[in-house]
């Protein structure tokens, strides 16, 4: 199967940036969820740790509103 995306350049520029950075904006959400998860396992203080257990809830939930998920077979 092919998947072929076409842009009119210059534009769709924008579209064609995002298009084309898909995975570094992909890699770069992982990241922040990932530490966010480090951060909450290594704090010992409860009110840093539920603020930042809702920050990585709220990335959650902002992510499932556009259908995106960190998990690649999802």
């Amino acid at each position: 199967m092919k998947a072929i995306l076409e842009f009119n350049l210059p534009e769709d520029r924008e579209e064609f940036a995002v298009a084309s950075r898909g995975k570094e904006l992909w890699l770069c959400l992982l990241a922040i969820d990932a530490h966010l998860a480090k951060e909450i396992k290594a704090t010992e203080d409860n009110a840093t740790a539920e603020l930042l257990h809702g920050i990585r809830q709220e990335l959650a939930e902002t992510m499932e509103q556009y259908d995106v998920h960190l998990n690649m077979m999802s």
